[in-house]
């Protein structure tokens, strides 16, 4: 599932990177309906189980449109560093290379939460929605802690990067584990 270049390029289509985050979260909202004993089983994939990259990806998501506000409301221009520049350039982030900040770690949270903060995350999501011309111009950042400043297209373009990694984690745990009919994640 490697992400088209053109939506990583400055002149992308907003609307389009738009889209392509709000299909994600729609891919996430489906994959929470699945059954709890194979949204709970471990891999030898990823440390991690489903649920808990589906938890990961809520909290950090919803943390990424505050911090696309955040840099709405920013005037002061910083740039990416070198591992920002090195990801938006590959449009992938290397298993195994980085570490979940401890906020963005899984806590184990029911999957009823988990998908009422999918839910949010989609609105939130509906709501930037009116805001995508300012956001495809603004040149104002905020931090990220390993990338430097980002601009809220950038913001935007991490989100699509970021949730394309877990979702290609995910789709190699179902393709590990041996699911009987009817219990296939789709």
């Amino acid at each position: 599932m490697k992400i088209s270049k053109h939506l990583l390029d400055r002149g992308v289509d907003i609307n389009e990177l738009h889209c392509q985050v709000t299909s994600q979260i729609d891919k996430l909202r489906s994959w929470c309906s699945s059954p709890l004993d194979i949204l709970s089983k471990e891999s030898p994939v990823s440390l991690w189980k489903i649920k808990d990259h589906l938890e990961h990806l809520t909290v950090t998501g919803r943390s990424t449109i505050m911090l696309i506000e955040q840099a709405l409301q920013n005037k002061q221009k910083k740039e990416v560093n070198r591992d920002g520049r090195e990801l938006f350039q590959l449009g992938v982030i290397p298993r195994g290379k980085t570490k979940s900040p401890v906020f963005a770690k899984p806590k184990d949270t029911n999957i009823k939460k988990i998908q009422n903060s999918i839910t949010r995350f989609q609105n939130q999501m509906t709501m930037l929605s009116d805001q995508l011309k300012t956001i495809s111009k603004h040149d104002g950042t905020s931090e990220h802690p390993l990338l430097g400043y980002l601009t809220p297209k950038q913001w935007l373009q991490f989100v699509l990067i970021h949730q394309n990694h877990h979702l290609e984690i995910i789709s190699d745990i179902i393709n590990s584990l041996n699911f009987k009919t009817g219990e296939s994640l789709t």
